[in-house]
């Protein structure tokens, strides 16, 4: 019998951790694909999720899962929004596998939902984004992040400064008046300006 590392005891106590955790908290989320017949480039209809189980999380909580799609039926420029009662959740998603004609195969999606919502969730493909979507763009010397109401530019090198600019609802950020030193917090507020 050989003996368990330190290293491979708490990989393990990781993995049974995550899986515990992820299992009480983030119940796991089924799609309801509807049929489809021969391959379409019609807009899928939309897909009902509910949690495995019947028991919605007790904290809010991120959730990720996938759906499978048929041949021709979702292209690569595709928009989804996900559909709670309270009106749509800001919703990320990202192709997983393609069909040979380069339509989508299989979507990822991700979204944070709140404590109790039992549901029914919807995600309807080929709708707008909900309000306060998060986008980011790279063009290999920064990343922009742009909120909707704030913007900022996150250079990749050569600059000792974190963030290069950053509007707020369309108005410049302002700078701290004096350098902050390595390792001290600051705190960036926008005011309204009445």
């Amino acid at each position: 019998m050989s003996e368990t590392t330190r290293r491979e005891f708490l990989q393990g106590a990781l993995v049974a951790g995550t899986a515990i955790t992820t299992s009480r908290f983030a119940p796991a989320v089924e799609a309801q694909i509807p049929a489809t017949g021969a391959p379409s480039s019609a807009t899928p209809a939309p897909v009902h999720l509910s949690w495995l189980g019947e028991a919605p999380p007790l904290t809010p909580v991120g959730i990720n899962w996938g759906v499978p799609w048929p041949q021709g039926a979702v292209t690569r420029a595709a928009v989804f929004s996900l559909r709670a009662p309270a009106g749509d959740l800001p919703l990320q998603t990202w192709p997983l596998a393609f069909w040979p004609d380069g339509s989508v195969k299989w979507s990822g999606f991700a979204a944070v939902v709140a404590a109790g919502l039992a549901g029914p969730l919807t995600l309807i493909p080929g709708s707008s984004p909900a309000a306060g979507t998060l986008r980011v763009s790279n063009d290999s010397k920064t990343i922009v992040v742009d909120t909707g109401v704030l913007q900022c530019s996150i250079p990749l090198a050569g600059s000792a400064d974190l963030v290069s600019s950053m509007t707020i609802e369309g108005r410049p950020g302002k700078r701290p008046e004096r350098p902050t030193p390595a390792g001290e917090i600051c705190q960036l507020s926008q005011k309204s300006h009445g």
